[in-house]
């Protein structure tokens, strides 16, 4: 008897479609024959102050939880791991997120490393953002507004700064007595 509720209480389906809008989702149950759900809220672990959101994909494997009612009205719990869809990474220490691009971040405890791949851009906006570290850059960076440094920038390459060469620039004007702005470079 209490089997037969639970298996009625607590069912695992794939996503048939999605609305993003109202962060719904309805659910088919091949064990039913293919029964559809009504639309199924997501459970979200912040919505009130700080909001997150997620949608799952068409055909993911969720696990829903129903009233004793039916199957009209429920909350889909969340998406769980199987045979065919096998978790990006295999460390208890590992917390992360892999996209379907191949974009992924991934934090790990026990290393205290931030990984983040992204595989086009990265934007980033406030109104300070403040960089504490040994900053090691490779590739090409392109600042729109203004740089302030204070410490030593180190560079094995040129640095260009209105088109005028830190390396490579001259002045006129020196043997001790003050020199003239940079000639461009």
């Amino acid at each position: 008897m209490i089997e037969n509720l639970i298996s009625q209480l607590i069912r695992t389906g794939k996503v048939s479609s999605i609305n993003p809008a109202n962060c719904t989702a309805k659910v088919v149950f091949e064990d039913l024959d293919n029964k559809v759900s009504g639309d199924l809220r997501l459970l979200m672990n912040k919505t009130q102050d700080d909001k997150d959101y997620w949608m799952p994909d068409i055909g993911e494997m969720v696990e829903c939880l129903f009233l004793p009612i039916g199957m009209a009205e429920g909350i889909i719990l969340g998406s769980t791991y199987n045979e065919a869809d096998m978790p990006p990474w295999n460390d208890a220490n590992i917390r992360g997120t892999k996209f379907k691009d191949g974009s992924f971040w991934c934090y790990n405890r026990k290393t205290g490393v931030l990984d983040i791949e992204i595989v086009k851009q990265i934007n980033l906006k406030a109104p300070d953002l403040i960089i504490k570290s040994n900053v090691k850059i490779t590739g090409e960076v392109a600042v729109n507004g203004g740089i302030s440094a204070t410490g030593t920038i180190k560079s094995d390459s040129d640095v260009l700064a209105n088109t005028i060469s830190l390396k490579q620039h001259v002045h006129t004007g020196n043997l001790g007595n003050p020199t003239s702005a940079p000639i461009g470079g």
